[in-house]
């Protein structure tokens, strides 16, 4: 699942760069961001009253998980991006703070959504595992736990090497545990969850956009209906179970 790294440097990224592609970017990057985040909130229980977004960066999800009475929080390593994010996201019903996993500063069972996405790929295996029991621990009997990570049984290696070679970013460097479908089932389970759904998207969609925006959003519904498992990012969700021994 891991492999040997180096530790990246999360600070070299600017404040806000990943906010700023999903509002402005290339139609590719702007529909790949909007719509992984929509992913992840399409997926919040419409009943919660909590969200502890793990790993937030620049906030960009807080923009589209606002459902009515949602508290919501988000953390973050980097100070620049949690800055950022208060700035932009910040208001009474949405808190940021910095801090690292997996010792985060909440209480036991005190939200009811922790999401987690794209974060565990960056992490080494011991990490995930203690990111995942930090998030049970946070989690109230019942939340529920919201994921995204690269599917590396799709085209996801492929278009790493791309983005490696052309986009200025080091995946290579970032990504140090990989997952498909099966091991983050597995993992997710072993923290003591219960699997309700590990599905993927994003196969061509985003690509179609560099001809036509809708015809991207007709192919990406079309893809998570026919085609879940062959998408590059990876899409889990799972339940804290309500009755512990």
């Amino acid at each position: 699942m891991s492999k040997g790294h180096e530790a990246y440097q999360y600070s070299a990224i600017p404040a806000g760069f990943y906010d700023r592609v999903y509002r402005e970017g290339s139609q590719v990057r702007r529909f790949w961001h909007r719509y992984k985040f929509q992913c992840v909130s399409e997926m919040v229980p419409a009943g919660a009253r909590s969200l502890l977004d793990v790993a937030c960066g620049p906030g960009s999800l807080m923009s589209i998980a606002h459902q009515t009475g949602l508290q919501r929080f988000g953390t973050d390593v980097a100070l620049g991006q949690i800055d950022y994010a208060a700035k932009e996201y910040g208001d009474s019903a949405t808190r940021f703070c910095v801090s690292r996993l997996p010792h985060l500063p909440f209480a036991d069972e005190s939200v009811d959504v922790v999401t987690l996405v794209e974060i565990l790929e960056h992490l080494p295996e011991p990490e995930v595992r203690a990111s995942l029991a930090e998030a049970f621990r946070l989690l109230r009997p019942g939340g529920t736990l919201i994921l995204t990570t690269p599917n590396y049984r799709s085209l996801w290696p492929l278009l790493e090497v791309v983005v490696n070679r052309l986009g200025g970013i080091s995946y290579e460097e970032q990504h140090i545990s990989r997952f498909n479908p099966m091991t983050a089932r597995r993992v997710i389970e072993e923290a003591g969850f219960g699997v309700t759904q590990v599905s993927s998207f994003f196969t061509l969609a985003p690509f179609a956009t560099a001809l036509s925006w809708r015809l991207g959003v007709r192919l990406h519904q079309w893809e998570r209906r026919w085609l879940r498992g062959t998408g590059a990012l990876i899409l889990a969700s799972a339940i804290k179970p309500a009755n512990l021994p």
